[in-house]
């Protein structure tokens, strides 16, 4: 088995996106992120330095266009990894939409 096979448990595939990610954590105030690829079980975003650490719990705000319609959503998500660039994160509710295809 390949190293990447081992640390990869992802259960969802993932689609490239570049969408604005509003989070906030407790005792913080909301900071705006980019989603850089979504799930429908969890998301990275392009963060610097939020002071987020594994486990932590966390809102995020961001909206979707898919078929022509843009939808708004809430989800709380868990701190999955913190590394130098992102933040992978792992949704609390499976309660996600069709994720859009790939926007580059």
């Amino acid at each position: 088995m390949k190293e990447t096979d081992v640390r990869d448990r992802r259960v969802e595939d993932r689609k490239r996106v570049r969408t604005p990610v509003f989070i906030r954590s407790e005792g913080r105030p909301m900071k705006q992120c980019v989603a850089r690829n979504l799930s429908a079980t969890g998301v990275f975003i392009e963060t610097k330095d939020l002071g987020l650490a594994c486990g932590e719990e966390v809102e995020l705000v961001f909206s979707l266009e898919i078929d022509r319609t843009v939808k708004l959503h809430r989800r709380h998500a868990q701190v999955v990894f913190v590394r130098a660039g992102g933040t992978g994160l792992a949704f609390r509710s499976r309660a996600m939409p069709k994720v859009p295809e790939e926007q580059g």
